[in-house]
């Protein structure tokens, strides 16, 4: 769904209209209705909640941009830093955007079992947030149309060195469950890790380029990293 600041008040008030139809019929139907839907009726839910925030910014023409395809909100400052974690700095977005492109996740279902306990509603507003921010895009799956694959778009896969970079810094200053060869070898390699990375996103390769890191309780503690040592002080 694209966000409606720019819409007049009587056409937020008959969009939202439109979602509470919606949700009337998922809570009626709900029994009957095939698995898949729980999806489309979050979304819906999402929607109606980003409407009604919406409706209440609709007449300040001072929040409202003028250039098409970019955020209609008002941002906190210029700074390139601030823009960015306006739309990505939160920890469910990042892991979102982790587990598309490093874990081959494509549905709300494995998005939910990655094993770090989102909540379903959370999920689903993260979602619409990285696809109304144009980070991700959601695609109906071929086979079967009840079903919601999502895809990084080229701006979402353009965050693979950030990522990258996040990775090798937690495994270099923190402890973590990530195995100190594989960092090591991914910090000498900056380039051709990304390389291998845009490469599977272009092909649509769902293989999972990294593996689930075990936690600190449950993993192997000899696979854990304790810090990574920085090569250039060494």
């Amino acid at each position: 769904m694209v966000r409606v600041l720019s819409m007049s008040q009587p056409a937020i008030l008959a969009t939202c209209m439109v979602e509470v139809a919606r949700l009337r019929d998922f809570r009626l139907y709900s029994n009957c209705l095939p698995e898949g839907f729980s999806v489309l009726r979050e979304r819906s839910l999402t929607n109606l909640k980003l409407l009604i925030y919406d409706l209440h910014f609709a007449s300040d023409i001072d929040n409202v941009s003028c250039v098409p395809g970019k955020s209609k909100s008002k941002r906190r400052s210029g700074c390139p830093v601030s823009i960015s974690l306006e739309r990505f700095g939160d920890r469910w977005s990042l892991l979102i955007i982790r587990d598309l492109m490093v874990r081959g996740f494509r549905t709300f279902k494995e998005f939910q079992e990655s094993g770090e306990g989102v909540a379903t509603n959370i999920l689903a507003d993260r979602l619409q947030r990285l696809e109304t921010a144009g980070i991700i895009t959601a695609e109906e799956e071929k086979t079967d149309g009840r079903r919601v694959n999502y895809r990084l778009t080229e701006k979402g896969i353009d965050l693979a060195p950030v990522l990258l970079e996040l990775l090798i810094w937690a495994a270099r200053h923190e402890e973590t469950g990530a195995p100190c060869a594989l960092i090591a070898k991914m910090a000498n390699n900056r380039e051709q890790v990304v390389a291998e990375v845009r490469r599977r996103w272009r092909e649509r390769d769902p293989t999972p380029f990294l593996p689930k890191f075990g936690d600190d309780e449950g993993s192997d503690k000899s696979m854990q990293t304790r810090r990574v040592r920085n090569p250039s002080n060494a």
